[in-house]
């Protein structure tokens, strides 16, 4: 079986990253989102399900240290955001 010298290279081109993060817009109380900018309306947080630390690559050019949240929101909406320390922008991912 041969391959052609650029067929691996061409295939990983067309590769992209799956579950980007998107910026989002959050209003925080005493350090917990209470409210999400979600598809252009501002929507209450009920409750807060799970919170965790990411701390990665401390050696890296490029280090990770975010606090994730799952929240639930209003109409029964669940959405998983983190604070990404280094930038202190908030952003919302699919998982």
């Amino acid at each position: 079986m041969s391959s052609s010298p650029g067929a691996a290279g061409s295939r990983a081109k067309r590769l992209r990253p799956l579950n980007q993060p998107s910026a989002v817009g959050v209003k925080v109380n005493d350090g917990v989102p209470s409210e999400v900018l979600w598809r252009g309306t501002w929507r209450r947080c009920s409750r807060v399900e799970e919170v965790w630390r990411v701390e990665d690559g401390w050696w890296r050019p490029r280090p990770i240290r975010r606090t994730y949240f799952r929240l639930a929101l209003e109409e029964s909406l669940v959405l998983t955001l983190y604070l990404d320390h280094l930038d202190g922008r908030w952003w919302t991912q699919k998982y």
